[in-house]
């Protein structure tokens, strides 16, 4: 699945070595926009929503990741993503492009936000 192999790929790239949880939901755009209300206080469906577990330094993963493993499960539990499928098929159709693309892109633009990143 292509989501699967962009998180895989982006930990890959980023150096992270640790054994990572990622919880993942498709919806659509009535699911995202009642996720973003929630969260965000914004009232509109979007493409990608990220929620980070820990406050991470972009492009400086911890040397320390036994201290981010849950005990439970043995993964670091990076967070999680919501992206609305609904909207994913219309950018695919706008840009030009396939929607396994944008699926891939949306989800290592929701990595890179668990792993520290912002837009800036």
């Amino acid at each position: 699945m292509i989501i699967h192999k962009c998180i895989e790929a982006t930990l890959d790239m980023q150096g992270i070595t640790a054994p990572c949880e990622i919880n993942v939901l498709v919806t659509n755009n009535k699911g995202i926009r009642a996720i973003n209300l929630a969260s965000r206080g914004i009232d509109s469906a979007t493409d990608v929503l990220s929620f980070p577990m820990f406050n991470l330094e972009a492009g400086n993963p911890p040397k320390d990741w036994e201290n981010y493993i849950d005990p439970d499960t043995g993964l670091c539990p990076l967070g999680d993503m919501a992206i609305s499928l609904e909207r994913a098929v219309a950018q695919a159709k706008e840009f030009g492009h396939s929607i396994r693309r944008e699926i891939g892109y949306l989800t290592i633009h929701s990595m890179l936000h668990l792993l520290g990143y912002d837009h800036l």
